[in-house]
């Protein structure tokens, strides 16, 4: 027999008495613990049994989970205080304690992830139609990667900090954190291909207008170290667009003290201009449509399901990277139902 099989057959037995389903299904995994996906099996089990049990052992199981999440967190505050004093070494030691790769490892039949939003998970699964089942890691906080990258990249090892965000994206693709923190990496490598490679990545996954501003900035750096200013121009003005950031205005300021010369976005920066000298260069305008696309979907069908608050998660994130007032009259109408 199968995992489907075995499954369906075990699910099949169950009477609906929790407790005489307990005592079967810890029967069930004895019965299987030798078979060839006897991992993926007694995963299976051990949730069938999670689901089933008394209210208070699943208090306690609970409450497990959360003095685990609860002692990740205050690791994470120490290592912090730790990189704030310069102590990298110390800080080092400490998040090695709190990184848990052995735990949720994937089997056969299902994928762990950790993702920080709604919307990234439904992203991956549109983008890469996963034929494994994803499970959520309650465990495994991708920011514990993405300091302890960080405290790596302070210390100027930086293909040891490349190997720990590529664990952390691993859990999760879609966390622009961790892809922008990879490409400053080849930043310092002038790696120019890595980087615009995982650039185009954070722009296709920014589903916030600062993200998508950050990774325009990226594109402008990376054109003035090519020295196609054109290029970077347009993407500062872009990035402008989306996040009124202090560095894209001083990169723009740069650029005249190194050409000489006005910006003049009203004749030669305009929009259709840019639009133009971005497309050459294989640089999109605006967000990501199939993410705008999603949002918009999903905004609707929750609405219409009455799921007023996932709605409006949904319409925030369409209203952020468009600012569309159509958009932003649904939110306000979703606040009202809300607050009823």
């Amino acid at each position: 027999m199968d995992y489907v099989d075995i499954i369906e057959e075990i699910t099949g037995k169950l009477t609906g008495d929790n407790e005489k389903d307990i005592k079967f299904l810890i029967k069930e995994s004895e019965k299987w613990k030798n078979h060839e996906y006897s991992i993926e099996i007694l995963r299976a089990i051990g949730r069938m049994i999670a689901q089933r049990l008394p209210e208070e052992s699943e208090k306690k199981l609970d409450n497990a989970f959360k003095n685990w999440t609860q002692f990740t967190d205050n690791i994470l505050n120490e290592v912090k205080c730790k990189i704030a004093e310069g102590k990298m070494n110390e800080a080092e030691k400490l998040i090695k304690k709190i990184t848990y790769e052995e735990l949720f490892k994937d089997d056969r039949v299902s994928t762990y992830f950790s993702f920080n939003e709604p919307i990234e998970e439904l992203y991956y699964k549109y983008k890469f139609n996963p034929k494994k089942e994803i499970r959520i890691n309650p465990i495994i906080n991708t920011e514990v990667f993405l300091t302890y990258a960080y405290i790596l990249f302070e210390k100027k090892e930086y293909d040891e900090a490349l190997k720990i965000l590529n664990k952390g994206l691993k859990l999760n693709p879609i966390d622009t954190r961790l892809l922008f923190e990879k490409g400053e990496i080849f930043k310092i490598k002038k790696d120019w291909g890595r980087f615009k490679e995982i650039t185009d990545l954070c722009f296709e996954y920014s589903y916030s207008s600062k993200d998508l501003a950050r990774a325009y900035r990226n594109y402008g750096y990376m054109f003035i170290e090519q020295k196609d200013y054109d290029g970077a121009i347009c993407c500062f003005l872009r990035s402008l667009h989306y996040d009124q950031h202090a560095m894209a205005k001083s990169e723009l300021f740069y650029i005249t003290q190194v050409t000489k010369r006005y910006i003049d976005i009203d004749t030669e920066y305009h929009g259709s201009r840019c639009m133009e000298i971005l497309n050459k260069r294989g640089i999109q305008i605006g967000p990501n449509r199939n993410m705008l696309s999603i949002a918009a979907i999903l905004a609707e069908d929750t609405f219409n399901d009455k799921q007023y608050e996932l709605s409006h998660y949904f319409y925030g994130i369409l209203y952020d990277l468009t600012k569309e007032d159509e958009i932003y009259e649904k939110l306000k109408n979703i606040e009202k139902i809300i607050e009823k």
